[in-house]
C-alpha cells in the first residue's frame, strides 16, 4: 500500500508552494477498524501493514531532488532488517536502527518533514485462535 503526503498545493493568486509540515507516520499501521468483515476486517486476515519505504523530495516546487530511505524486511542472512538510503548512485546502510518518529526536527533519517510518499506492506495473516 502507498500513501502520497500533499507537499504541494496552488494558492489563490494562482503560485505553487511547497508544503513543509512535519507529519508523524507510524512504522506499523493496523487497518483493521477501517475495513469491514467483507472487505478481510475480520479477526483472522492480516490488518496491520509494516512501512519499508519513504520517498522524499527536497528543494522546491519547480526543482528538487529525490531520495529514498528503505528497509529490507527479510534479509537474506536472518540477521535484523535495516534501513538504507539510496541517493542516486549512493547507498549507505543506516548504522542505528532509526526511530521512525523521533518528533520535530528532522532527527530521524526516515521521518523528516520531506517525506513525499510512504509505501507499506502487508502482514502475515493472523493465527485463527485470537
Amino acid at each position: 500500500m502507498h500513501s502520497a503526503l500533499k507537499r504541494f498545493e496552488v494558492m489563490p493568486s494562482g503560485n505553487r508552494r511547497k508544503i513543509c509540515e512535519h507529519v508523524n507516520f507510524e512504522e506499523q499501521f493496523d487497518f483493521r477498524g477501517f475495513m469491514s468483515p467483507e472487505a478481510g476486517g475480520d479477526r483472522h486476515t492480516a490488518t496491520v501493514y509494516q512501512l519499508f519505504a519513504v520517498v522524499n523530495h527536497f528543494g522546491q516546487v519547480n526543482d528538487g531532488h529525490y531520495m529514498a530511505v528503505c528497509r529490507d524486511l527479510s534479509p537474506s542472512d536472518g540477521s535484523e532488517p535495516v534501513w538504507r538510503e539510496y541517493d542516486d548512485k549512493n547507498v549507505q546502510e543506516l548504522s542505528a536502527r532509526p526511530s521512525v518518529n523521533a518528533g520535530r526536527g528532522d532527527k530521524s533519517p526516515v521521518c523528516t518533514s520531506n517525506a513525499y510518499m510512504l509505501f507499506y506492506q502487508r502482514g502475515k495473516k493472523r493465527d485463527r485462535n485470537r
